[in-house]
């Protein structure tokens, strides 16, 4: 009983140490993350006229993206933190040679770690995307000041000037629609020139359309392409009323899905016959990263019992940002090879994971000799 009494206030030790660490990191973090994003936002806030507190509030609705963002380096930051300040009072040592295994010392970090991923992946479900989408609203509307008027459903509709166009499908990675129709009309709302084409492609301020076919109605008959002349052609520019990055602000990034919206949009546009290699990624990537707090946790908490420099707790943090550095441009890395169709979009979301995961084991075992 005795034993099972001390275990237990060592482990609630280790719990609110590390707690403490990653209210106080994760406060850090983020206070500079407000500062240096409003005073960068600043001079577009004054350009829109936008006040200082309608672009303060713009800065705070990223703060549950940032948060999820950054939790996993958070968690490990914490944890090492936890782990040097034991190493250099001697507090593993006493444990070690008290028969305790390195397990046992892992334990509630490693629970933490584990909610600290489902609160990740339940952020990620609720929250994230409301307020992405309301930051996605104001960046469109109010900081760039997007003319087009556009309706978001099963298909993109984009009314301009004297232009209706309906576009099927919008690549945000290649940068390319797909099912295009454009209707044209002249001061009187009369139909005077429709093209569909197959594809299209952003080019120095005209869309170039691919395996178009342009109708154009016969003399007398403006307005009725019932009768009609047509005309094909392998590849046409037109002059559009919106650009590539006009397109941004019709089509829901996967920050803005749930899980269950972003599977239901992949099988919406594969039965169109499309691709969603790029959805396919961020897909099993919203799986896969909330696991990167688990990870970085024992990669880091496993290389700071090993470190031999327990007087130097700034060396053992300085390792734990290179290790979250190297988990961040590996993971990008792979997530660029999948929307480049290099890799398979599962591997390109787990790969990382994977690796680090093994290298963490590695770690792990060696710190229990």
């Amino acid at each position: 009983m005795v034993l099972q009494h001390s275990v237990s206030v060592i482990h609630r030790y280790i719990a609110k140490e590390c707690l403490k660490y990653l209210i106080l990191v994760q406060t850090v973090i983020l206070s500079i993350f407000i500062v240096v994003e409003y005073l960068e936002s600043m001079d577009r806030f004054q350009k829109m006229g936008l006040s200082m507190a309608r672009g303060l509030f713009y800065v705070l609705l990223k703060m549950p993206y940032m948060i999820n963002l950054l939790l996993p380096v958070c968690m490990m930051l914490s944890s090492v933190i936890v782990v040097s300040l034991m190493n250099r009072n001697n507090e593993i040592i006493v444990l070690k040679t008290s028969g305790m295994p390195v397990f046992f010392l892992l334990q509630p970090l490693l629970f933490i770690s584990f909610i600290a991923a489902c609160l990740i992946f339940i952020a990620s479900e609720t929250i994230v995307p409301i307020s992405m989408t309301r930051v996605n609203y104001i960046k469109h509307t109010q900081l760039q000041k997007r003319d087009v008027v556009a309706a978001k459903g099963k298909n993109i509709w984009i009314k301009g000037k004297h232009q209706i166009t309906h576009i099927a499908y919008y690549d945000q990675q290649t940068g390319m629609i797909f099912g295009i129709s454009l209707n044209c009309f002249n001061d009187e709302f009369q139909l005077i020139k429709r093209v569909d084409a197959k594809a299209g492609v952003y080019i120095n301020g005209t869309w170039r359309l691919f395996d178009a076919l342009e109708y154009l109605p016969l003399k007398g008959q403006k307005g009725n392409i019932a009768q009609n002349q047509s005309q094909y052609y392998s590849i046409k520019d037109e002059v559009l009323d919106f650009s590539k990055e006009d397109l941004l602000s019709v089509v829901k990034t996967s920050e803005e899905m749930r899980f269950k919206e972003l599977l239901a949009h992949i099988q919406k546009i594969e039965s169109d016959g499309y691709e969603a290699v790029n959805y396919k990624v961020d897909l099993f990537a919203k799986t896969s990263f909330p696991l990167a707090a688990i990870i970085l946790c024992l990669l880091g908490t496993s290389f700071a019992i090993r470190s031999k420099h327990k007087y130097h707790m700034a060396l053992s943090i300085a390792y734990g940002i290179l290790i979250a550095f190297s988990y961040w441009v590996c993971h990008s890395f792979c997530l660029s090879l999948g929307y480049g169709t290099v890799l398979n979009p599962f591997w390109a979301s787990w790969s990382t994971n994977f690796l680090f995961l093994g290298i963490s084991l590695i770690q792990f075992f060696n710190a229990t000799e």
